[in-house]
């Protein structure tokens, strides 16, 4: 009879055990499906204070123009810069200046590369996307 409870219990901590590896998997989805939709908590912002300050320096060294940063809690940054700064760089060398300013961000230090972020420069009066890079397979849109 021992034995047979001894059973029942390891198959409860193991359904248990399963139940909680399928939650924090599901969270982690979650957090890779809809993460961009959220801002970032404190936590993000003060894991990614470095990762920011380079950031910041790449887009003023490539388009000479202070970013406001928005940063997701899929660790996505959204870049607001003047269209007319980056309209300043010549059409042929901004994929080459994103991939350069996404790169700063994805290497950053505290940003984690599980969560699929990425790099998006937008407008800061339209809010229209103009540029961005994909951390995972450093894909270039704009």
């Amino acid at each position: 009879m021992n034995k047979g409870k001894t059973s029942k219990e390891k198959k409860e901590v193991r359904n248990l055990i399963i139940g909680i590896i399928i939650l924090v998997i599901g969270v982690q989805v979650g957090i890779i499906l809809f993460g961009s939709w959220f801002k970032g908590d404190r936590v993000v912002l003060k894991s990614t204070t470095d990762a920011q300050k380079d950031l910041q320096d790449a887009v003023y060294l490539a388009f000479d123009d202070f970013a406001s940063l928005d940063i997701r809690a899929d660790y996505t940054v959204r870049a607001y810069i003047s269209k007319t700064s980056y309209m300043s760089v010549d059409y042929l060398d901004r994929d080459e200046v994103i991939k350069t300013i996404g790169k700063t961000w994805c290497g950053g230090k505290g940003v984690l590369r599980m969560y699929l972020p990425k790099m998006v420069l937008r407008d800061n009066k339209t809010g229209e996307d103009l540029g961005s890079y994909w951390c995972l397979l450093g894909f270039i849109s704009k």
